[in-house]
């Protein structure tokens, strides 16, 4: 099994670039802590890919801070739920 997270970058990134845990550049996690298959992840990717094309520029407005992880020590900003943020993470779950 492989543990993914599916984000939106915010600064351009290219595909096949790498970065430590810790290191994430700036971006929004639109479906966190996702375990799949070590068989499956090209499936996977192709449906992803394959909704990220189908899917417009989705505004939204931050709201506040809060922390995640292990440790409660990822100081992170929510952003308002939208509709479009909303059925973004129910297509991505099915």
């Amino acid at each position: 099994m492989i543990e993914l997270a599916v984000i939106v970058p915010l600064v351009p990134m290219q595909v096949g670039d790498e970065f430590a845990d810790l290191a994430i550049p700036v971006h929004v996690t639109v479906l966190p802590n996702v375990r799949v298959r070590d068989a499956a992840v090209a499936e996977l990717i192709r449906h992803i890919s394959s909704l990220a094309a189908d899917t417009s520029v989705i505004h939204t407005v931050a709201r506040e801070v809060e922390v995640f992880g292990p440790n409660r020590d990822v100081v992170v900003t929510t952003l308002d739920p939208t509709v479009p943020i909303r059925q973004l993470h129910t297509r991505l779950l099915r």
